[in-house]
């Protein structure tokens, strides 16, 4: 407790001596699409959600995406090769199974797979993206599968204006360098966006290496003011090292950096192609996305003997109609309906089993927003339908399950630039196909969906134009929760109920233009409510969460960023019966120091500026007597340079 209370006194310290900042205005009047799968703004919203802008963006210390969230509100973020390949990203505690929880989208496409390899955060260049959208809490109504925790969005850079051509190139500790080549430009009937990446890091620690490659290719054409399309593509290959844990002796006498495991590794091919064609109607608008992807994933663990390659087809399409009216039978209430229908079919493939499974996912949803003077109503509704098909060498078997889900939220805008708001949402989630199935007990064919629902609460409320503060308290239960039970060494439907509740804050001040500081608390409590582990903490979620970030232009041209994050103690992963000795919490400081000038610009960043040894994740045997690490990064340097003409 004594490091926390340290911990927030130096935020506010950080606050009073910097000189608080956001503009509150700005923020307020901020559109976001996530949320409603529409344009609303921001204010309208009844939920948590952060905007993070391509000023954001340029202005933080952050190389990847996931330096980018890892200090937002409620987000924990675990690097278990420290190289950037393999991440999990939590919201609002859920551990382990964060990453089939929480719903991860690229302009709106699924990029959350089918099986337990989750999100690869190596294939989003930071470089591409316009904006990130984070939605805190369940977004199953609109969203379905996976959209339990939260959703986040990453909105890619469209082009526009003169063409440009920007050269990047960056390097850094662990023999890490990059390059990277874009050309943009476009007018209001066509748009083109399109860049070459190539990425080496001989990572922190020894067989942690990383090598990939991305090309993506955006086009925007307008045939008219009711026809507009949209196309993109991408490719990504890689490969990396997988260095294994180290237990507590093994740190001592082989240090942080060593490696058990110096002969595995993996690879990576990954392909999608997504049109969107918009339509713009009388009587509404009518948007269809349509993607088609595939990826190879080849695996060899020599450790475990285990060789393996896994491949993933995906076709998904997803048209919605939407309609605004400024009245309602008669009535001077405006409304606005968004429905839509989500047809998603994936298939995947393991060589070593042999096993094919198949997953086919239809669902048809609605959300109709009323408002009435200063108060906006959401009401939303989902059907889903799934259907998997195993095939394995002795058998070929067919599940299916059907949900219905609703939601419900208000927001009053009590204030110009001020609102509280509070929703009800249920949530479900699918189990991904890795999950039917284990090595050593085979395909369990009686795994359900888990299902729960979620209570939330909340205040955005603009101070002045230069003070900026949200509130959200939420609470999330669910029954049938999909848990790796390792005592069992399977994946099941746990026999009781679990519980995440906690509350978000958020403050922000800006109170000229070249100063920006920001402070974010969050305490979560996530536990076994009966059942089993009933009253134990669910493993891999701390209660604390605090980061404060400052940023200031010392000279025109000249900006300098610094932020601290703390990150509580938590349980170690599969310690459901809380016996092992927690991992410790940890606070890091990175900071960064920029120029941009009109066709050139440059920066220096540090990364935990104090050199602290951490572990952000680490794991126990099922008799939690033996605990394993995943060591992070000490203190490392990276400089940038970036050419445009």
């Amino acid at each position: 407790m004594k490091k926390i209370l340290k911990q927030i006194g130096l935020s506010l310290c950080s606050l009073c001596l910097c000189g608080l900042m956001t503009n509150g205005e700005e923020q307020m009047k901020e559109i976001v699409v996530t949320a409603t799968r529409s344009d609303k703004q921001l204010l309208k919203v009844p939920a948590n959600i952060t905007v993070i802008t391509e000023r954001d963006i340029r202005n933080s210390g952050g190389q990847t995406i996931q330096d980018l969230l890892r200090p937002e509100v409620s987000l924990v973020v675990r690097d278990y090769t420290a190289a950037g390949k393999t991440v999990n990203l939590d919201i609002r505690g859920f551990g382990e199974v964060a990453s089939t929880n929480v719903l991860v989208l690229v302009d709106s496409r699924r990029v959350t797979q089918i099986d337990l390899s989750g999100t690869d955060w190596s294939q989003i260049p930071l470089n591409r993206v316009s904006r990130i959208e984070v939605i805190r809490g369940t977004g199953s109504v609109l969203y379905g599968d996976n959209a339990t925790a939260g959703v986040i969005n990453i909105i890619t850079k469209e082009g526009f204006g003169k063409p440009r051509g920007e050269i990047r190139t960056l390097a850094g500790s662990y023999g890490m360098k990059s390059f990277l080549g874009e050309l943009t430009g476009g007018n209001e009937n066509f748009t083109y966006s399109a860049s070459q990446r190539s990425n080496q890091t001989n990572g922190y620690r020894k067989n942690s290496y990383l090598n990939t490659e991305d090309g993506n290719l955006r086009l925007g054409l307008k045939f008219s003011d009711s026809l507009c399309l949209d196309y993109s593509l991408g490719s990504h290959n890689d490969k990396y090292g997988l260095p294994g844990y180290l237990s507590e002796t093994e740190l001592k006498t082989l240090g942080p950096r060593a490696t058990t495991s110096p002969d595995d590794w993996a690879d990576t091919q990954d392909n999608y192609h997504k049109l969107q064609v918009k339509n713009t109607l009388p009587f509404g608008t009518i948007i269809t996305d349509l993607t088609m992807r595939n990826r190879q994933s080849h695996l060899e663990w020599i450790s475990w003997a285990w060789v393996d390659t896994q491949y993933i087809d995906s076709i998904h399409v997803t048209p919605r109609y939407i309609l605004e009216s400024r009245s309602i039978a008669g009535l001077n209430i405006p409304f606005k309906f968004t429905g839509g229908v989500d047809v998603l079919k994936d298939k995947g493939y393991s060589e070593a089993n042999d096993f094919i499974a198949k997953k086919q996912e239809w669902g048809i949803y609605q959300l109709s927003e009323f408002t009435v003077n200063k108060a906006n109503l959401s009401l939303g509704y989902r059907n889903d339908l799934v259907k998997y098909h195993f095939k394995a060498p002795v058998q070929d078997t067919k599940t299916r399950d059907k949900k219905g889900v609703c939601q419900i939220g208000l927001s009053y805008l009590y204030a110009p630039l001020s609102s509280f708001y509070v929703n009800y949402a249920q949530n479900f989630r699918n189990p991904v196909v890795d999950e039917y199935f284990s090595t050593w007990t085979g395909l369990n064919t009686q795994l359900k969906p888990q299902a729960g629902n979620q209570i939330e609460g909340g205040l955005k409320h603009t101070l002045t134009k230069q003070l900026y503060t949200t509130l959200s308290i939420f609470r999330t239960d669910i029954k049938d929760e999909i848990f790796y039970n390792k005592p069992f060494g399977a994946n099941e439907n746990y026999d009781g109920k679990t519980r995440r509740q906690g509350w978000e804050s958020s403050l922000t001040y800006k109170p000229i233009e070249t100063i920006k500081t920001t402070l974010n608390y969050t305490t979560t409590d996530s536990k076994f409510r009966d059942g089993l582990y009933s009253g134990n903490e669910i493993p891999g979620t701390p209660h604390h969460k605090a980061t404060t970030a400052v940023s200031a232009q010392l000279i025109k041209g000249l900006d300098f960023s610094i932020q601290s994050n703390y990150v509580g103690k938590q349980y170690l992963i599969s310690d459901v019966n809380n016996l092992a000795e927690p991992l410790n919490a940890y606070t890091t400081v990175d900071t960064k120091i920029i120029y941009q000038g009109e066709n050139l610009s440059a920066y220096v960043g540090v990364n935990n500026l104090f050199n602290r040894q951490y572990t952000e994740y680490g794991v126990v045997n099922a008799t939690a007597t033996l605990r394993v690490f995943y060591p992070s990064p000490e203190r490392n340097y990276s400089a940038g340079l970036s050419i445009g003409f």
